[in-house]
C-alpha cells in the first residue's frame, strides 16, 4: 500500500519546494476558476522551481486545444478535469493533449460511470462549498472509494483530507492516491509547512508500518 501524494493549490515557488523537500509525490496548479487559481506564467514559473516533480493541471470548462497549450507550454505531467462526467470527454481530451486525465467526481457522478470499461484515473472529491460537507459526505465519499477499488479501479481519495483523517481514507479504501489541498492550508493559497509535513509523515508511516 503506497499510494501517490499530491498537494493540491500550490500557487507560489516557495510553497511548491516546501511540498516537495517534505515528500510530496505531485503538485497540482489549479486553472480552473478558484480562489488558487493560477495563470499559465505562474504555472511554468512553479513548475521550473521543482523540475523534477510532475505538476498536474486542475481544469473545468477549457476547450481541449486551449487545455492542450497549457500542457504543452508548463509541461504537465497529467490533466485533472472538474465538472465533465463523461468518459468521451476523458478521451478526448487525452487524445488531444497526449496526457493521462483523472477524472474529478463526486461520489455520485462516480456511481453512474462506475460500469465504464475504459481506464482512467478518478479522483472523488466532495462539493466544493466546505460549509455543505458532512461527516456524512465524507463516509460516503470512501465508501464509493472502496467499492471502485474492489472494481480495480484507479482511485484517488481527495474531499476534506488533512493530516488526521488521511491514514483513515487509505486504509478504508485501499486507493492508488490521496490529494490534498485546503487540509494543508493557513489560508486560501497558502500551505501552513508543519501540516504539509504532518500530512506527508502520516502517510509515509502506513507506509512503513504495513511494510513490517
Amino acid at each position: 500500500m503506497n499510494p501517490t501524494i499530491k498537494i493540491c493549490g500550490i500557487t507560489s515557488c516557495e510553497d511548491a519546494r516546501l511540498c516537495v523537500d517534505a515528500g510530496a509525490d505531485r503538485l497540482g496548479v489549479i486553472f480552473a476558476k478558484s480562489p488558487r487559481q493560477v495563470t499559465v506564467e505562474q504555472a511554468v514559473e512553479i513548475a521550473a522551481a521543482v523540475p523534477d516533480t510532475p505538476i498536474v493541471g486542475v481544469f473545468d470548462d477549457w476547450d481541449p486545444y486551449r487545455v492542450a497549450d497549457a500542457v504543452r507550454t508548463v509541461d504537465l505531467a497529467a490533466v485533472q478535469l472538474h465538472g465533465r462526467t463523461s468518459s468521451w470527454v476523458w478521451e478526448h481530451v487525452a487524445d488531444v493533449c497526449r496526457r493521462p486525465v483523472i477524472a474529478a467526481l463526486t461520489p455520485g457522478q462516480a456511481a453512474i460511470v462506475a460500469a465504464d470499461n475504459r481506464q482512467f484515473t478518478l479522483m472523488l472529491d466532495l462539493a466544493k462549498n466546505p460549509e455543505r460537507r458532512t461527516e456524512a459526505d465524507r463516509q460516503r465519499l470512501l465508501q464509493m472509494a472502496a467499492r471502485l477499488c474492489e472494481l480495480g479501479k484507479s482511485i484517488v481519495v481527495a474531499g476534506g483530507l488533512d493530516p488526521d483523517n488521511v491514514a483513515e481514507a487509505i486504509l478504508s479504501t485501499g486507493c492508488s492516491g490521496v490529494d490534498v489541498c485546503r487540509g494543508v492550508e493557513r489560508s486560501p493559497g497558502q500551505k501552513d509547512p508543519e501540516l504539509v509535513h504532518r500530512f506527508v509523515s502520516a502517510v509515509r508511516n502506513l507506509e512503513r508500518s504495513n511494510a513490517s
